[in-house]
């Protein structure tokens, strides 16, 4: 679906197993007819990155405010769960959040509730909700800062709506 929104010209995957790392990227090259490159650590992966996807189970975080390029959105999709963690607290002080739901990522979002408790998030930067981008015709051109960064903790009927949205827009 992202490319359907934006081409991508590289991919640049770092992960946990090498066997699991390497399937994923054979995939990307059979399917999506793009060069990859395996990186051994998430900072290398996501050095020049204009997207970075974190979708792990990861129980600490992996990317840190340094490893980001000064500009870059931030897909973060795993950690979905409390007590999971992708994203050291650092982060949100320097991106504009999105969320799926607020309520929903707030009860579930180990990585928010950290950045809150240590004051890299306020009461006033609890996310935009992506429905208040397309209901309410609210696009980010407020975008205050170089990063963004899309908190998801994963919405099936939110998903559909949003594909389907795009399917429109991009008349595919």
């Amino acid at each position: 679906m992202m490319m359907a929104v934006r081409p991508f010209q590289h991919i640049t995957v770092w992960g946990r197993s090498a066997k699991g790392t390497s399937e994923f990227s054979l995939w990307c090259r059979e399917h999506l007819k793009l060069p990859v490159t395996i990186t051994t650590t998430p900072a290398q992966a996501v050095q020049n990155a204009d997207v970075i996807c974190t979708v792990t189970a990861s129980k600490e975080a992996l990317l840190y405010c340094d490893d980001l390029p000064e500009r870059c959105h931030i897909n973060a999709v795993g950690a979905s769960a409390l007590g999971f963690q992708e994203i050291s607290p650092e982060v949100y002080s320097s991106v504009d959040l999105f969320v799926d739901a607020r309520e929903a990522v707030w009860n579930a979002s180990t990585c928010l509730l950290n950045a809150k408790e240590q004051g890299f998030l306020t009461q006033d930067s609890l996310g935009t909700e992506i429905g208040e981008l397309l209901a309410l015709k609210k696009y980010p051109n407020a975008v205050t800062s170089q990063k963004t960064l899309f908190k998801s903790v994963g919405l099936a009927a939110q998903d559909l709506v949003f594909a389907r949205a795009i399917v429109r827009k991009r008349n595919l």
